[in-house]
């Protein structure tokens, strides 16, 4: 049968009706947009149920920007913590953090929004690229896509990726292409995601090489427009020039030394959070430069040490590359702060447990290749594929990092179904062998998580909104899987010594510190212990005994606590102000800091250090108690019975919560 001839015959089914032609219209991606919209929502009703909504999960993303949108909200307008975070993101939470203080709902219900705009956008794009089946079916797998439910349900970046790469696509593809529009866009996404620069750059080659030169430049200068500014900004924050922040060095570091394994392993010595890598990569480039260093050097020597051992063991790197691309294109979406296949057995609305991405990327890419599309749009969705790709390639592989893939894939996918029929109709071999090996390759068993991190996580939100009960029996689930889990038994000790049970979370520390892998919070967590039950000395040998990590801002804000008890007031003062040069986020820094501007009756400054430190973390108890105490010294009775109010609801138990709060009220009262 002719090409011409199979053509015909997909008309007549009224799936292909030619680009640009008139397909589903209107009404139905409206209505595939409603669709996701419920199924959205029905996410994040279910979401809601589980601590981490109201308590995210400590030290990851979605506790990062939830703190940086307080911060912004509260009147700092770019912290400095910026350089180390996608921006656009941060104010996005710091608009519903001015608007609804501390509502976990109203993010999320406007991510949900956005992702239904997602589906409309994605739906109308692949009408015009390949017709009305195609936009039917684009629109449906943007809706029922788990990947999207689950990021717009969340407090990270990754939430306004589907609706950012929808209106990248629907606006430079299609017979009248707006590429002064998407180039904007684009420009805006690098903000949300600044591993897009690649993206905007291929983006930008592929308009020159397949429409125009005049159109390109359009698209390239307008996406510079909302990116220089930050650009500006950041670099003058940086001390040097940085493209938008100052973590891209450790990033590339992570994703290549020589124990990396493809997707998100650092090594040892570098905590795998964001306040980790932030912390650790200015700690350790500075003992090894011997010198105080800037965010912009501290970016230029783990970027240095990324080359070194790339260029040390190209075999090895090589081999690194090969396993990262075969994780980057297989069905498993490999869990980072969220895990999809975790989360299906505690929340609804994701969906079936079908292999998305394992039917994506092979006819996707099948799409790419024989599609019946416009070189132009064909070039476009393959380069925001290509970038997708090569970014992961280059740092490292995550089911979130590759989200930006999705999109293009979806409208890919939609159009490959026309081709797909010519292939079968036509009897020909080589295209069909082709997608039937990108279906075995795509989907080969993979390496599988276990549970134990994800346990962790949401037991670790139990005990912040003060169910221990729940909490432990999480923490003691993770630890039957993995018995040597060390963020599990952490966070056991963690929880034992919260509620009083010293000598169960001192012999946890013990037993945590008798490991092989010995981590340094744990030493540092069991010298507070010991300088909290007064045994200074045993607390001090501890700290003493950290190999490079006994001046790091957590073990020095523990010697300051100790220099506290001992009188040395000037000594711990001195040891504080060094942590908090170091990391002025440091909580267990910060804290000490406000407890002994207290103890000098300073409590200007200690009203201004307990602020910074519920910026960073708004249930810490001890915080909130000493807050309100500090308050209440300086006549703020509403805003001590406040501090003291939310403490209530977190631990009611406190001790002298309750006569302190009694006292306030009476005092208060006309």
């Amino acid at each position: 049968m002719s090409a011409g001839g199979a053509d015909e015959s997909a008309r007549a089914r009224g799936y292909d009706r030619g680009p640009g032609e008139r397909g589903p219209g209107l009404a139905i991606a409206v209505g595939l947009a409603i669709g996701g919209l419920l199924l959205r929502l029905l996410h994040v009703a279910s979401l809601a149920k589980l601590p981490a909504f109201t308590f995210p999960y400590r030290g990851l993303d979605a506790d990062l920007y939830s703190g940086l949108a307080r911060r912004i909200a509260g009147g700092e307008i770019a912290p400095d913590a910026l350089l180390h975070a996608a921006p656009l993101y941060a104010y996005w939470l710091a608009m519903f953090e001015t608007l609804a203080p501390g509502n976990p709902w109203a993010p999320r219900l406007a991510q949900a929004a956005l992702g239904a705009l997602a589906v409309f956008l994605v739906a109308r794009t692949g009408e015009r690229l390949a017709g009305r089946g195609a936009g039917v079916l684009a629109g449906l797998l943007a809706a029922l896509n788990p990947l999207f439910i689950l990021y717009e349900g969340t407090l990270q970046s990754a939430a306004l990726v589907p609706v950012f790469m929808g209106a990248i696509a629907f606006l430079a593809t299609g017979a009248r292409p707006r590429f002064a529009a998407a180039g904007f866009v684009t420009g805006l996404f690098v903000l949300l995601r600044p591993d897009a620069l690649p993206m905007l750059a291929l983006i930008a080659v592929a308009i020159a090489l397949f429409h125009a030169p005049l159109a390109s430049l359009r698209f390239a200068v307008v996406a510079l427009i909302p990116i220089l500014p930050f650009t500006i900004l950041m670099s003058a924050r940086a001390g040097g020039f940085v493209p938008l922040t100052a973590h891209g060095g450790i990033h590339l570091y992570v994703g290549n030394h020589a124990e990396a394994r493809g997707w998100l392993s650092p090594p040892a010595e570098i905590e795998p959070s964001p306040a980790g890598f932030r912390r650790d990569a200015k700690r350790i480039a500075e003992r090894e430069s011997g010198r105080t260093l800037t965010p912009s050097e501290v970016n230029r020597y783990w970027s240095g040490r990324a080359r070194d051992a790339i260029g040390d063991e190209p075999v090895r790197w090589f081999r690194l590359l090969v396993r990262k691309g075969t994780l980057f294109w297989n069905e498993y979406e490999i869990p980072n702060n969220e895990d999809l296949y975790f989360l299906r057995t505690r929340t609804r609305g994701l969906g079936l447990p079908l292999p998305v991405f394992g039917v994506l990327a092979p006819l996707g890419l099948f799409g790419l290749l024989f599609a019946r599309m416009r070189r132009i749009d064909r070039s476009v969705l393959g380069a925001a594929v290509v970038a997708s790709f090569a970014g992961a390639v280059l740092f490292f592989v995550t089911g979130r990092y590759r989200l930006p893939a999705h999109i293009p894939l979806i409208l890919l996918t939609a159009a490959a179904v026309p081709a797909l029929l010519d292939a079968v109709r036509g009897r020909r071999v080589i295209p069909l062998a082709l997608l039937v090996a990108l279906i075995v390759f795509c989907n080969q068993p993979a390496y599988r998580f276990d549970e134990t991190a994800p346990l962790a996580r949401l037991a670790d939100s139990y005990a912040q909104a003060g169910q221990t009960e729940q909490a432990e029996a999480l923490f003691r689930e993770a630890l039957s899987i993995e018995p040597d889990m060390t963020e599990a038994k952490l966070g056991l000790a963690a929880l034992f010594e919260q509620s009083g049970r010293a000598d169960e979370a001192a012999r946890l520390y013990s037993q945590i510190s008798g490991g092989r892998r010995v981590p340094p919070s744990a030493t540092i967590r069991r010298a507070a212990m010991l300088a909290e039950s007064g045994d200074l000395a045993a607390a001090e040998s501890l700290l003493a005994a950290l190999p490079g990590q006994d001046r790091t801002p957590a073990a020095m804000a523990v010697r300051a606590g100790i220099r506290m008890q001992q009188g040395r007031d000037a000594e711990a003062d001195a040891l504080l102000r060094e942590a908090l040069a170091i990391d002025p986020e440091d909580q267990s820094a910060l804290l000490n800091a406000a407890l002994l501007a207290a103890r000098r009756n300073a409590t200007a400054e200690a009203d201004s250090l307990f602020t910074a430190l519920l910026l960073l973390s708004p249930n810490d108890p001890r915080a909130l108690f000493n807050a309100g105490s500090i308050a209440a010294r300086r006549g703020d009775l509403a805003r001590a019975i406040a501090l003291w109010e939310r403490l209530a609801r977190l631990d009611p138990d406190y001790p002298r919560l309750a006569e302190q709060l009694r006292r306030a009220r009476d005092l208060r009262a006309p």
